[in-house]
């Protein structure tokens, strides 16, 4: 099942080799002529060049974005090469073109929207016209991939966005650097490179999602192994995404935000929409594409459908935007992720997992990561976005205050399910039993061993670390559910998250983030 080219485009092959990643990264400058005109301007964009340390807010060479409408005289100078681009190009040439074409739109288009941002991080106005010289060859190039016209996640600012520093090295963020860049700073380096980093993890992934699948359809003694593989993979994905607090420092995220965003949902930015000029297939009309943005990674989705967590959404319109915003995605992942659904369900994998304690744990375990990585996203969202800015809007056009919430609670319903299942109810129903305390904060260390031992002894099945797992969040999720509906009520009501509302409960973990300055368990609850 899904051999390595399966899922080929000639950019990405999703597969157990490569994950979601490009099969290679892409290469740093355009190909000719497009590298004396094009890559000449690209390397001259940035806000700040040769940023080395914390000290570039004074006195850094300022780069085109870094000068006030200088990027209105590069485009007037920049000559139109639609017609240079052939029939005969690769997909990795068009993808490479597509990245510079993308750089050069919002650049040209949002520059005016940073130049004139408060203080508070209310963005001013884009231009919403974009030249011939760019939108014809962006429209071009955008087609031959089957994308928007418009800087996006995968091809674009994130995941065909990476060089590596030593090529005998990982994929660790500190050994990579972006090929395009709009502020220049390293937290901008860093913040995007995280999300390259975490995709190393994707792999992984995949090999356990086709084991978990083969083992539903053929060898079910096989599940909880395959279940395994995807929980480390999902713990390993939550293990890299907490090094963003150490790679990209919140208070510098308005250095480069105004630049990624997209049009769809922001219109304070850009009203209707984007004329691009001279593409004949738009008349002249506005156009509305959504902005690049995490959500648009497929790590989470793909746990999603393999979980059972999309069967959980809720019918709303926020739902409706997390179906918008998957459809800007390579055709090959697309094709990866509908072809998944179709497996997941066939084989009946949600009804396995529940016949057996072991899998029905590992499942929670791997349901329980997926709330901690989105958990973990709404804590960037609160500071990052909202203590920096008056902007109501992500990157994607998504509202900021509601979008996450929604997929958290599709997460917990999910494992309150699971614990209930035939399977884990009995394991269950002793904790809530022997629990004096409604979350695992209040509960001592030979309570806690009590408990542990008597859900063992009640499912012998169950391994100490798939009944920690039960414990755990037959302890937390309701907890979870009214943390999380605080945090959204403070947000709600103020614009604004209060610092000591930053914070995860879940089993008493904390991003090691230093932002926050809450040293331990005992710190958290007193600043609740």
């Amino acid at each position: 099942m899904w051999p390595d080219g399966y899922f080929n485009d000639g950019v990405f092959s999703v597969s157990s080799s490569c994950g979601f990643l490009p099969i290679a990264p892409l290469p740093t400058l355009p190909p000719p002529p497009f590298d004396e005109s094009v890559g000449v301007l690209l390397s001259q964009l940035p806000v700040h060049l040769c940023v080395d340390d914390d000290s570039y807010k004074g006195n850094s060479k300022k780069g085109i974005l870094g000068r006030p409408s200088a990027i209105v005289h590069a485009i007037a100078n920049l000559p139109n090469l639609v017609d240079a681009i052939v029939p005969a190009y690769s997909p990795r040439t068009i993808a490479t073109l597509f990245r510079s074409y993308a750089f050069l739109a919002s650049a040209y288009l949002l520059e005016t929207a940073y130049a004139t941002q408060t203080p508070e991080g209310k963005y001013g106005k884009a231009r919403r016209i974009l030249p011939k010289q760019i939108a014809q060859p962006l429209h071009r190039v955008a087609k031959a991939l089957g994308q928007a016209p418009w800087l996006d996640y995968h091809y674009a600012y994130g995941l065909c966005n990476y060089a590596k520093k030593d090529e005998q090295k990982g994929l660790d963020y500190n050994n990579l650097d972006m090929v395009c860049r709009f502020a220049g700073t390293q937290d901008e380096v860093g913040f995007m490179m995280v999300h390259v980093n975490i995709n190393e993890n994707g792999a992984q992934l995949i090999a356990g999602i086709r084991d978990a699948i083969a083992a539903a359809e053929e060898d079910p003694q096989s599940l909880v192994p395959a279940l395994a593989k995807v929980h480390a993979a999902a713990t390993a994905i939550n293990s890299v995404r907490r090094s963003m607090w150490k790679a990209s420092k919140p208070e510098r995220y308005n250095d480069f935000r105004a630049f990624i965003m997209g049009v769809k949902g922001n219109d304070e930015i850009f009203g209707d929409g984007v004329i691009y000029e001279g593409v004949d297939e738009y008349g002249n009309e506005p156009q509305q594409p959504r902005g690049q943005t995490g959500a648009q990674d497929d790590l989470i989705p793909t746990l999603d459908i393999f979980s059972g967590v999309t069967e959980y959404y809720p019918t709303n319109k926020l739902t409706e935007y997390l179906i918008d915003l998957r459809t800007y995605r390579p055709t090959s992942i697309k094709r990866f992720l509908e072809d998944l659904r179709e497996r997941v369900r066939a084989c009946s994998l949600a009804q396995a997992v529940r016949t057996h304690p072991s899998a029905a744990a590992t499942m929670v375990g791997i349901v329980e990561e997926i709330f901690l990585f989105r958990n973990g996203h709404f804590q960037f969202v609160q500071r990052y976005i909202m203590a920096n800015t008056q902007h109501g809007s992500a990157t994607g056009g998504t509202p900021i205050t509601t979008w996450l919430p929604n997929q958290l609670e599709a997460c917990l319903k999910l494992i309150d399910d699971l614990l209930r299942c035939d399977s884990l109810a009995m394991a269950t129903s002793i904790v809530n039993a022997m629990a004096k305390s409604s979350s695992t904060e209040g509960i001592e260390d030979e309570e806690s061993e009590a408990m542990l031992q008597a859900v063992m002894s009640a499912v012998p099945d169950l391994s100490k670390e798939e009944a920690s797992i039960v414990m755990r969040n037959a302890l937390e999720t309701a907890n979870r559910a009214r943390v999380l509906q605080s945090q959204v009520d403070a947000m709600v009501a103020s614009n604004h998250i209060d610092s000591a509302l930053i914070y995860r409960l879940n089993d008493g973990r904390l991003d090691e983030t230093s932002h926050y300055h809450l040293k331990s368990r005992s710190t958290t609850a007193a600043a609740a």
